[in-house]
């Protein structure tokens, strides 16, 4: 099992994305002097928490894995002990630092209600220890 610090910047504010739009991202940056200015490197890993219940659309879609995140707020269910919602968690770079662009995922439209997100973005800065360098690129 691997621990990565997550003490360095606070989670990013919650985004509200509604409407019809559909938006690719990678959470990593290719340019090498991309984060030079926060100190931190690049984005390591991704940890992406769902806010809010979405009455229809709004999954979070990873085309090369063939996998859909559909959006569920966290609750807990006091009489089974048992937390629900939903979350997701991903390395955005390979233990070499290069970029792995399997992770490219696309935000679905929201066609009834509104979407909440939060991120947290683990970055390479503080980790070097944690999980060390790979000796090839795609380790």
């Amino acid at each position: 099992m691997i621990h990565l610090c997550s003490d360095q910047r606070p989670f990013d504010s919650a985004l509200k994305v509604d409407g019809n739009r559909l938006a690719t991202y990678l959470n990593y940056r290719d340019e090498p002097e991309a984060f030079k200015s926060l100190g931190t490197g690049n984005r390591v890993a991704t940890f992406l928490n769902y806010m809010s219940d979405v009455e229809a659309g709004g999954a979070t879609v990873f085309t090369d894995f063939g996998a859909v995140v559909r959006p569920r707020k966290a609750s807990i269910r006091k009489t089974q002990k048992q937390f629900n919602g939903t979350a997701v968690f991903w390395y955005n770079l390979f233990r070499s630092g290069e970029g792995d662009y399997r992770t490219k995922h696309a935000a679905c439209p929201v066609l009834v209600g509104s979407k909440w997100v939060s991120n947290k973005w683990l970055h390479e800065r503080g980790q070097e220890f944690r999980r060390p360098c790979g000796l090839t690129e795609v380790d």
